[in-house]
């Protein structure tokens, strides 16, 4: 654990240096003597020649217009001196990409005031102003399109420097797009640095050593290749108060701000910003955080928010102390959606993250740790600690494990990783989906150090909830619908929870919907009462809850269908039928009893419930059938009937009755004979059997002979003009006799 003594040290430490800085903008380097030598862009000379020809501590004044040429930029100040312009924003120089504009020589007070410095260049440093060993005040100056290596703007060294109300837009470098500041005792108040970029790394300002004062100030969407989006801090002593950091992009560290020396921000905004690991600030050192806001900045990799750690193979130890602070909706790629410690490999320094009075929620890891991770490095020494006291720690999500927090040791590790979330803390996890409580711990292959993860009693909050079951009383058979709505302490629904819904020992999963509500059909297959039981496992949101109801099913009613066509006496028809529930359902494998005819039938009915049996009425009339079952242990006994009509059906004969039906004939003349065809239709009107049949073939005429007959089956015999044999025919069936006669013609 840190001594917290060192915290109070800070706070008096800020308090002198602003003090110093009031004093020193109070200040100023002219004397009562001074003397205003006014230029304007075409005066002879040009600002290299009153320059030359002022005395120390004069005010060279610019009239408004372009400054250009070899007299108005390139230029070096080697005495004491101020440049203004006349009025703001209006007073350019323009050095065309072709050099720096001006080198400050040692031991020189210099103030500029008003002026636009654009399109400096030098190959190494300072393109626009650039100085060692100097004074410098910088009010209400503009530094836009120029490029140096090291301060793509302005390089001071070994310099007191004071900004104030200056924008720097659009500067190049590759360490420090607008500005380098080398062992400078700095202050930098309401300026802005906007859409600078380096290639390498920061992409507004580098301050190296020194001591620095950032006030009210604004860093915006600068970009640097490798760190320090916004701010480098290196082995520096500086102070950021009441300044905005927000949009910066750095493609591997901290995409507001790197630190690796002794920073602290206060009352101050870190937002939306973008890297690999530290979305908002990557810290190798010492990090003080008070009463401001990082929020929704994004880390590809580790730390959404914060990511500290010791440098590889180094026993160098970083600490960051976070206090009275907002540390949400930070999103991480890797581990530590707001804050990740870790060693580096090898390394033997401590990683150390207090965390005061704060705020961490709505954070997010693609792996684990949705809010905080610690993590030590393969084969180091050194621990990583993470203290979060009195602060709320509420909806982080991870991707993988521990929703709150993840302790991990590296392979070969000897040092602890180790979170302790202590005092009056708040953890509110909001996926029921997990039941770890929101942690999560794993010790590396080889790794002899611990990895804990200690919460206080009470800190881990969940919430109360229970269920409504809703059913009504049924019927064997009948699909009732058993419903609820499953809501917590607050009245608030349990959307998309899944339940478990026990009915007479059987278990059903359910899954609520956005409101909460939840359904399941239920169709019981015997009567008695039925226990329901709705059971939620506690989770990382829910405590557990049980709830229990009950309700009755009864037998179900029965009935059959009876079914009779065309009933006629004498004839024999079916009757069928189906024997069904209440609900319609069908009952398989039933006896019952079918009375027709005063006739008693036991049948059982089929895998359909259906039934028939063949049925001959004796007699016309108006008759009843009736069905009796009589139930079991799940259906009710019934006695079903139906009132049907037998019709008179018509008597049968008793005697063989076939008659000749018809006949036909037709003659033709052929081969000198007369030929006639004949057909005859037989009927048998009376009952099945056989009879001797005769018929004359031509009447009145004896002189016709029998050519063919054509009924090849038949049997007969002709003679005398007539055929006789004999016919077998069921009741009312048919027969034709075909045959061919002939009478020789007479020739004349």
């Amino acid at each position: 654990m840190l001594n917290y003594s060192k915290k109070l040290d800070r706070k008096i430490f800020i308090l002198g240096l602003l003090i110093f800085t009031v004093f020193l903008l109070a200040t100023t380097t002219q004397t009562d003597f001074a003397a205003t030598n006014p230029i304007n862009n075409t005066t002879n000379g040009g600002i290299s020649g009153v320059l030359n020809s002022s005395s120390p501590g004069d005010i060279i004044e610019l009239d408004e217009g372009i400054y250009t040429g070899n007299n108005n930029t390139n230029m070096t100040i080697n005495k004491n001196i101020t440049i203004q312009g006349k009025t703001k924003d209006k007073v350019i120089l323009d050095a065309q990409g072709l050099s720096r504009i001006f080198t400050i020589a040692n031991n020189q007070n210099v103030t500029f005031i008003n002026i636009t410095f654009i399109n400096g260049y030098h190959n190494t440093m300072g393109a626009a102003i650039y100085g060692l060993d100097v004074n410098v005040k910088i009010i209400n100056c503009m530094f836009t399109n120029n490029s140096a290596n090291y301060g793509g703007a302005v390089r001071l060294l070994s310099a007191n420097v004071s900004m104030s109300n200056s924008n720097f837009i659009n500067n190049y470098g590759f360490d420090g797009a607008s500005a380098y500041f080398n062992r400078c005792n700095s202050t930098i108040i309401e300026c802005n640095f906007i859409n600078n970029t380096a290639s390498s790394i920061a992409g507004g300002i580098s301050i190296n050593r020194g001591f620095m004062n950032i006030y009210n100030c604004n860093f915006t969407n600068n970009t640097a290749t490798l760190e320090g989006g916004g701010i480098i801090n290196y082995l520096a002593n500086t102070i950021i108060n009441n300044t905005i950091i927000t949009g910066n992009i750095a493609s591997n560290y901290g995409g507001g701000i790197v630190n690796d020396g002794y920073l602290t921000i206060i009352d101050s905004y870190i937002v939306g910003n973008i890297a690999d690991k530290g979305g908002g600030i990557t810290n190798l050192r010492d990090l003080t955080v008070i009463s401001s806001s990082i929020n929704n900045n994004t880390a590809n990799n580790n730390g959404g928010a914060i990511f500290s750690t010791t440098i590889n193979n180094s026993s160098n130890s970083s600490t960051v102390i976070v206090s009275g602070s907002d540390l949400s909706g930070n999103s991480a790629g890797g581990d530590g959606g707001a804050v990740s410690s870790s060693t580096g490999d090898g390394s033997s320094g401590d990683s150390i993250v207090i965390i005061d009075d704060s705020t961490i929620n709505d954070n997010n890891a693609g792996n684990d740790g949705g809010a905080l991770s610690s993590n030590t490095g393969e084969n180091s020494t050194g621990n990583s600690i993470i203290i979060v006291i009195d602060s709320d720690i509420e909806n982080n999500t991870a991707g993988n494990n521990g929703d709150t927090a993840s302790a991990t040791t590296g392979d070969g590790s000897s040092g602890d990783s180790e979170i302790d979330i202590i005092g009056d803390s708040t953890i509110i996890n909001n996926n029921p989906d997990k039941d770890d409580d929101g942690i999560y711990t794993s010790t590396g292959e080889d790794s002899t150090g611990s990895s804990e993860i200690n919460i206080d009693d009470g800190v881990i909050k969940k919430l109360s909830s229970n269920s409504t079951i809703i059913v009504s009383n049924t019927v064997v058979g009948k699909t009732v619908v058993i419903r609820g709505v499953a809501i917590d302490e607050n009245g608030n629904p349990l959307a998309n929870i899944q339940l478990t819904i026990n009915i007479n020992g059987v278990d059903y999963n359910v899954t609520t919907n956005a409101l909460g509500e939840w359904s399941l059909n239920y169709t019981p297959s015997s009567p008695g009462t039925i226990t329901v039981t709705v059971d939620l496992n506690e989770n990382n949101k829910y405590y557990a809850f049980t709830n229990t109801t009950n309700f009755n099913v009864a037998k179900a009613n029965t009935r059959s269908t009876i079914v009779i066509s065309n009933a006629t006496s004498g004839k024999s028809t079916i009757i069928r039928g189906v024997l069904v529930d209440e609900n319609g359902n069908t009952i398989a494998n039933a006896p019952i009893n079918v009375v027709i005819g005063g006739k008693s039938n036991n049948l059982v009915t089929g895998a359909d419930g259906s039934w028939s049996l063949s049925y001959t009425p004796a007699q016309a009339g108006k008759f009843i059938a009736k069905v009796y079952y009589n139930g079991n242990s799940n259906y009710v006994a019934s006695t079903s009937s139906l009132n049907y009509t037998v019709a008179q059906g018509t008597s049968a004969p008793k005697k063989t009755d076939i008659r000749l039906l018809k006949k036909k004939s037709s003659k033709v003349f052929r081969h000198g004979k007369r030929v006639v065809m004949k057909w005859f239709t037989y009927k048998n009107y009376g009952a099945t059997g056989s009879k001797n049949i005769t018929t004359k073939v031509i009447i009145k005429n004896l002189k016709y002979k029998l050519w063919k007959v054509y009924n090849k089956k038949l049997s007969y015999k002709y003679g005398n003009n007539k055929i006789k044999f004999k016919l077998n025919l069921k009741s009312g069936e048919k027969f034709k006799l075909k045959l061919k006669v002939y009478k020789p013609i007479k020739q004349k």
